[in-house]
């Protein structure tokens, strides 16, 4: 992330896009790079597919122009980086973000303190390294920002990043710490019924299928702990994923990162019914069952529909805890608590599938707690193991 105001000049400016330059050539081809400028508004340059040829990306960095304006915003680069670029990352590969700042922020009505927006940023699996330019900077300050004081450079000028530029890329390669360890310590088998209609559009169904991976990893996938399972709708529906497939957490983001847009009208009722004659008998007896629906409480009519309260009943009869996530400022909250039974603490509404990235790690802890619930838990306790000694 660049500054493209005015807080640096022209030549500073291409001093740090020779600086991105040479950080993208020295970390080879197993590393993809995306560039974010901010001034009064943030904007995303290049994104992670750019990096694929080096020569297009190289290509891409030196057309940038600066902006030149008054205000630098460096929340709403945070922010978009947060939930437009990385839902895009690659699955099990480290997330990074390398700012480039003096330290500064212009204020505003709707500015975010820098410490919220580096927060949500790191609960959504981001590491970030700033670079800090000049001695005009708070250091004490930028090194509670960042994860480690490590992680924070202050660099003299502009000049200087790129003769620092081995210890910077040493770095930046020392904060690719492995993908964070799974946080709910119960056991589950959990059914995620994915939206893929017109409505949802390319760029949310990314964010939407991140959402499915974070969660994923809060448990860990594996045979003999929590398993997931996938059905993808709209005019149609289909079982994408399966229990039996659940062989790890990689696994599980590999194949969601595959799964494309389907497009058509949304159906949810088939999802319910998919999920019920399809996914659910492979479901593990004496082990929780949660169903994970995203939707914008909506479906379209046919002569074949089903009603959703009709629909998700069966489900729920059959043993299946149903969890309702709303997405839009269009929300029918009657229908989801037609899916839920009336059940508000099962329901989750978030005005846009960006909030979704910054409060993915609540929406985990609630899955988590339903499946507490089933084992008798009424606290939560962190994930242990136990050995009992009986006489």
């Amino acid at each position: 992330m660049i500054d493209s105001s005015k807080t640096f000049d022209e030549k500073e400016f291409l001093q740090h896009k020779a600086f991105v330059e040479v950080m993208a050539k020295s970390f080879g081809n197993n590393t993809r790079s995306a560039v974010v400028t901010y001034g009064e508004k943030p904007s995303i340059k290049s994104n992670f597919d750019d990096s694929l040829n080096i020569t297009y990306f190289l290509s891409v960095v030196q057309s940038i122009v600066k902006d030149d304006v008054n205000d630098n915003r460096l929340d709403t680069a945070i922010n978009m980086a947060t939930t437009d670029l990385f839902p895009k990352a690659r699955p099990s590969a480290a997330k990074l973000a390398v700012v480039v700042t003096d330290g500064s922020q212009t204020s505003g009505p709707n500015a975010l303190e820098l410490q919220q927006a580096f927060d949500a940023s790191a609960k959504a699996g981001v590491r970030t390294v700033a670079l800090g330019i000049g001695e005009a900077l708070n250091v004490e300050e930028w090194r509670s920002l960042v994860p480690r004081k490590e992680d924070f450079l202050q660099i003299e000028n502009s000049q200087d990043m790129t003769l620092k530029i081995r210890d910077i890329a040493k770095q930046v390669c020392a904060a690719a710490e492995p993908i964070e360890e799974p946080t709910c310590g119960y056991a589950m088998d959990i059914i995620f019924l994915v939206d893929s209609s017109d409505g949802i559009g390319i760029e949310n169904y990314d964010k939407q299928k991140s959402l499915v991976i974070s969660i994923a990893r809060s448990f860990g996938i594996s045979h003999n702990t929590s398993r997931a399972a996938v059905v993808r709708y709209s005019d149609s529906a289909s079982a994408y994923f399966q229990f039996e497939d659940s062989s790890s957490t990689d696994k599980f983001e590999r194949a969601i990162h595959r799964m494309s847009l389907q497009k058509g009208p949304p159906r949810l009722d088939k999802a319910f019914d998919v999920a019920l004659a399809e996914v659910l008998p492979q479901a593990r007896r004496g082990i929780p069952k949660i169903a994970f629906v995203v939707t914008n409480g909506k479906q379209n009519s046919g002569e074949d529909m089903k009603a959703l309260d009709a629909a998700s009943e069966l489900l729920r009869r059959a043993g299946v805890k149903v969890i309702a996530l709303g997405v839009g400022t269009e929300v029918d909250l009657e229908e989801l608590k037609i899916i839920v039974e009336d059940e508000e603490e099962h329901i989750v509404t978030a005005e846009s599938y960006s909030e979704l990235i910054l409060n993915k790690e609540n929406i985990s802890e609630k899955i988590c707690e339903q499946a507490g619930y089933y084992y008798g838990a009424f606290t939560k306790c962190p994930r242990v193991s136990l050995s009992s000694l009986l006489d």
